[in-house]
């Protein structure tokens, strides 16, 4: 009976070689076609180790002593999220790669050009660390989809502005402008629509975790009436939950250049927002579509490129918290679901277009990356069926009709690294290629629940200009895998930055983003505690 026992622990062992061999050739096959940092997922059995509990209320009482007691910390297991153990490792990307030798030839011709300056796994730093920090792909959208804190929406007639709204809206209806403060003004009263209309807002706020202001700050300056916004922000500092939160688990949506992403605030002065006022809201967490806590240890650290100080050199943190959900500006375009069947059936292989949406009050010149080059690669066509979208050059359903039959969207960085175009690729399912170096860093897309590399295609910005065609015509030699796994995961990208979408993360989404800012707060960069501005 010893010897059918050593018999058997052999065998065991031996499978057990053949089973780590096929899984360690496996992932070596499936790294040639989508390589995976080790540091963007935790393991298995990290994840089974991870303790989590039940989300909590706070209470409006807790929140009159301190914000530690209301925010979990980085290396707490405490959280204010319901999330789910998952032992089963089985992201998305992985799905599309098995083992089969029949898809070496295949691979090895997307290897052939990995060196084209096709970027289809780059992640920033902060990136990285957000996924290593908070799970993969599916335990996010698992924590997302039984997300179970709720939220309360001021209700004051005169916070909520009713007027402007339906005056910014009938506006909207009738000539729809296309500037860019006017795009991210309606974006915000979209979001703010979406999280009035949610299952997780309640009334009661002693029911509630988070606190939304529901003052639409781009309304206003579209409005551009002297100090209106006096009013609605006095009411907000005398309410009395305001004054006993002191501002802390508050949110307020701005998208607009001049509103909480820069410390050159005298615009907005004439607007009734003060310094004194600006003061008195800097526990609150702001939602902007540029990250200006990221720019700045850019900054610091001697990261940002020349071309680009004139843009961000004024872009500083004015509160203690706030995060970016990036350049998701009202796109103007219908919603189309992302899919393998459309992306096969879509009869035009490349979109480009130049949109009044990315102008910026910046005088910074980048015409040679988005014009120069690009009007020579259209007029040659190559790939064949390409469309150069310039405004002046075609109507607007023109346009709108050949990007909702396109395969591929370029994305190109402007005067403003944070470009619309992005929003609209990505809400009618085209696979955005991204000729911009520093989006993902500066205007990062819901960062603790998106991974843009997953859904995108980056390009140098360099090489592109030294040989465009070269790099365009290398998106034909993508492997049907790796375009697979990209539209798995911009049908998944729909889901979270639509806040209209059938089936939408982006409420919680949200409210996820809220949550890991306010837990990593840096009250020392509050350019109003720090600086004179």
């Amino acid at each position: 009976s010893s010897i059918v026992r050593r018999c058997c622990l052999l065998v065991a062992a031996a499978l057990l070689i053949k089973s780590s061999s096929a899984a360690v050739n496996g992932n070596l096959r499936r790294s040639k076609i989508f390589p995976v940092s080790s540091s963007n997922y935790q393991s298995a059995a990290e994840k089974s180790s991870s303790t989590t509990t039940t989300g909590r209320h706070v209470k409006v009482g807790e929140m009159t002593q301190t914000q530690q007691s209301s925010r979990p910390k980085t290396n707490d297991t405490t959280t204010i999220l319901q999330k789910e153990n998952d032992d089963d490792f089985d992201d998305d990307r992985m799905k599309s790669n098995d083992d089969d030798d029949g898809n070496q030839e295949k691979q090895e011709r997307f290897d052939a050009t990995s060196s084209i300056a096709i970027d289809t796994t780059s992640v920033t730093t902060a990136q990285n660390s957000l996924l290593l920090k908070h799970g993969s792909k599916n335990e996010i959208e698992k924590t997302l989809s039984s997300f179970s804190t709720r939220y309360y929406i001021y209700d004051d007639p005169d916070i909520l502005q009713s007027d402007v709204v339906e005056k910014m809206e009938w506006h909207n209806r009738q000539v729809k402008p296309g500037n860019r403060l006017y795009s991210d003004a309606i974006a915000e009263i979209r979001i703010l629509k979406a999280l009035f209309n949610h299952t997780l807002r309640t009334l009661d706020p002693q029911q509630a975790s988070f606190f939304v202001i529901p003052i639409s700050i781009g309304a206003n300056l579209v409005r551009d009436q002297p100090d209106s916004l006096k009013e609605p922000l006095n009411k907000l500092l005398a309410s009395s939950l305001f004054r006993k939160t002191q501002g802390n688990q508050h949110i307020l949506v701005s998208l607009t250049e001049d509103g909480f992403a820069s410390s050159g605030t005298n615009a907005l002065e004439n607007f009734g927002m003060t310094r004194d006022i600006y003061c008195q809201l800097e526990n609150v967490t702001v939602a902007n579509e540029i990250d200006v806590y990221h720019i700045h240890d850019m900054f610091q650290k001697g990261l940002v490129r020349s071309s680009s100080h004139e843009i961000f050199r004024s872009s500083k943190p004015i509160t203690n918290s706030g995060f970016s959900i990036g350049p998701i500006s009202d796109p103007g375009v219908p919603y189309q679901e992302a899919s393998w069947t459309k992306f096969q059936t879509s009869s035009n292989f490349l979109y480009f277009e130049v949109n009044k949406q990315d102008e910026t009050k910046h005088p910074a010149d980048t015409s040679n990356l988005r014009r120069a080059p690009l009007e020579s690669y259209f007029e040659r066509r190559l790939p064949p069926k390409t469309n150069l979208g310039f405004e002046h050059l075609e109507p607007v359903l023109s346009r709108t009709e050949v990007l909702l039959e396109s395969k591929f969207c370029l994305v190109v960085r402007g005067k403003t690294h944070y470009t619309k175009t992005l929003i609209r690729a990505i809400r009618v399912g085209c696979l955005p290629v991204i000729v911009n170096d520093f989006l993902s860093e500066f205007a990062p897309m819901f960062k603790s629940s998106l991974n843009m590399s997953d859904f995108s295609i980056f390009i140098n910005e360099e090489d592109f200009l030294e040989d465009d065609v070269k790099h365009l015509s290398a998106l034909e030699t993508i492997s049907t895998e790796t375009l697979q796994a990209k539209i798995t995961a911009l049908r998944y990208a729909q889901r979270v930055v639509l806040y209209d979408h059938p089936d939408s993360l982006f409420v919680p989404a949200f409210l996820y983003e809220t949550t890991i800012a306010i837990e990593d707060a840096r009250p020392e960069l509050n350019s109003f505690r720090s600086a004179t501005i």
